[in-house]
């Protein structure tokens, strides 16, 4: 932590709680929405990294310990993340992609992994200052960062 940077929890719980909130009602409002199948191809982000010469790193841990990441986004996105890579490049940065698609048994095993929801519980209490959260305010911080 940089030493200039005052240690106040109160501020970053609130920081936190807000931005939790603020991710719920986008995720609401996502789910008000359809999904319907377009047929639309996927394409690998690795391979189209690899062919514009652009360097990016690619999480090589499991999903909740056992799960393989998949680094494939539909074929119209994967332009706009190489040309994302490319300009970090230009920076000297280098982007670090944790994933690209997730499956529905993906979703559903994250959210139902005993260590996902003790890292999910621990969180809410440090949001509540050591209080015991509700079962609702665990459910909605789960669907915000499993994004099921």
């Amino acid at each position: 932590m940089n030493p200039e940077t005052p240690n106040d929890d109160a501020a970053r719980r609130t920081y936190w709680s807000e931005t939790m909130e603020a991710g719920y009602r986008f995720v609401e409002q996502l789910l008000a929405f359809e999904v319907d199948e377009c047929g639309e191809g996927f394409a690998s982000i690795p391979d189209a990294a690899e062919s514009a010469g652009v360097e990016m790193w690619f999480s090589d841990t499991k999903i909740a310990g056992d799960l393989d990441r998949i680094y494939f986004l539909r074929e119209s996105l994967v332009e706009d993340v190489i040309r994302i890579g490319r300009e970090m490049n230009q920076r000297g940065w280098i982007l670090k992609i944790e994933e690209g698609y997730r499956t529905q048994q993906m979703q559903t095993e994250l959210v139902r992994k005993p260590a996902v929801f003790d890292a999910i519980l621990r969180k809410c209490l440090w949001e509540n200052d050591g209080v015991m959260p509700s079962s609702e305010m665990v459910f909605r911080r789960a669907i915000v960062l499993v994004a099921n």
